[in-house]
């Protein structure tokens, strides 16, 4: 039979592969909280040590990004008066002012004496959470043109059914058709007669479908 030790070895050797950081986070009954293990993935997620943190892990909290100190205590706290997985996304701030997205999660347990220990995996999300961010910053710049350009601007989408039907105009859409945006979002040709003659339901729907079956731009009148 293998020994503790041995056995301890043969897992950080399989943690230390994984893309982040396995934890053994304790919290003892006087609210003192320290981590016994964590894999050697804590250099590149904390950029610190494992045994930096084994006894007293006041260095690792002092890293969290001071506006997500509350949110992150606050998921802790619940984690352990309801014994729920712990689940929290946050960022660590590193003295040379780099900032880091993490998310988290683990499994607690109670021991007798009033001790909370968590299991889990902290992995870096930086990445995904950048382009997150650029998408919407991207959606903000198109919403804005969307908004202010002077020419009638809409999008369509193909239901299940082959009809179509308007999910977005702007005001000069609104304007050169003569009908509000709150009464065509959802609605296709069909829909809006009558306030449009069945003719020109007609006229879109044609236009929309030459569309959809075009790969490039088309050019009509209504």
């Amino acid at each position: 039979m293998r020994s503790p030790r041995a056995l301890e070895v043969e897992w950080s050797k399989i943690a230390a592969q994984l893309p982040g950081m396995v934890f053994q986070l304790k919290q003892r009954p006087d609210g003192t909280r320290c981590v016994p293990f964590a894999s050697e993935g804590i250099r590149d997620i904390f950029r610190i040590g494992p045994e930096e943190v084994a006894e007293d892990s006041s260095l690792l909290w002092s890293l969290i990004h001071p506006d997500d100190e509350a949110w992150l205590a606050e998921s802790i706290e619940t984690s352990a008066r309801t014994l729920g997985r712990w689940q929290c996304e946050y960022r660590a701030r590193f003295p040379d002012g780099a900032v880091r997205w993490h998310w988290g999660t683990a499994l607690p347990e109670r021991a007798a004496d009033g001790t909370i220990v968590w299991h889990g995996f902290i992995t870096d999300i930086t990445a995904r959470k950048l382009a997150e961010q650029a998408h919407e910053e991207s959606r903000t710049l198109l919403q804005s043109v969307f908004s202010s350009v002077d020419l009638g601007v809409f999008v369509v989408e193909v239901t299940m059914g082959g009809e179509f039907r308007y999910v977005q105009v702007n005001p000069a859409y609104e304007k050169l058709i003569g009908i509000a945006s709150a009464q065509l979002q959802g609605r296709g040709p069909r829909q809006l007669v009558p306030l449009i003659s069945e003719e020109m339901a007609e006229v879109l729907r044609s236009n929309f479908r030459r569309g959809a079956e075009s790969t490039g731009p088309i050019e009509y009148e209504e």
